[in-house]
């Protein structure tokens, strides 16, 4: 009895990996088609993979501590509170479904043009200063890092990851001081793996 449940435990991960291997291929797939920065494709796919726990599930949920006070994260973003009610509006407003690349629009969207719905949802300041940043140009709320001197430069894979999980993901602050660093290395991953120039 004891060997067929573990037989049957191994199977039921087994399957699970292998959805989530799936789920994966999708995600990525979708991403490879959008035509943005690949260092912001990989910095997507790398959140994903620390806010879904690997699942890469558009309908995941998560798990809640015992206690924890605000409704459970939903999605490839696990968007909360304002954020998931600004996405559903967004949905609505733009006749978009539900769909991963819908998640990805309504951060891409914003980018382009921060008077977008979206963009006047994460706020049109923030999203100029985003894309600004990507094409290298002065930004009037960002500063050089460590000179306190605004000036033109060419961003790093570093600056765009940080800039992503700080005003675009806007994690609870115990959540990015604890994640930060996975988040990162992860998002390193996928641009080596998957969208990394290749050498014809």
């Amino acid at each position: 009895m004891a060997d067929n449940i573990s037989v049957s435990g191994q199977s039921q991960k087994r399957s699970k990996e292998m959805q989530n291997a799936i789920n994966k291929i999708d995600v990525v797939s979708v991403l490879d088609s959008m035509q943005i920065d690949p260092a912001l494709k990989s910095i997507m796919l790398g959140n994903i993979e620390v806010e879904t726990g690997g699942t890469f599930d558009i309908d995941e949920v998560e798990g809640l501590k015992p206690g924890t006070k605000r409704d459970p994260g939903i999605g490839l973003f696990q968007k909360t509170g304002e954020t998931l009610k600004n996405y559903r509006d967004y949905l609505k407003r733009t006749n978009k479904p539900h769909s991963i690349a819908s998640e990805f629009e309504y951060y891409t969207d914003s980018i382009k043009d921060p008077n977008s719905p979206s963009g006047l949802y994460l706020g049109p300041g923030y999203m100029e200063d985003y894309q600004n940043m990507l094409s290298g140009k002065k930004s009037g709320t960002r500063k050089h890092k460590g000179s306190g001197i605004i000036k033109e430069y060419e961003p790093t894979f570093e600056d765009i990851h940080e800039h992503f999980v700080n005003f675009m993901m806007n994690p609870e602050e115990e959540a990015r001081k604890k994640t930060i660093n996975q988040r990162y290395e992860a998002s390193v991953d996928a641009y080596n793996r998957f969208f990394a120039p290749r050498g014809k």
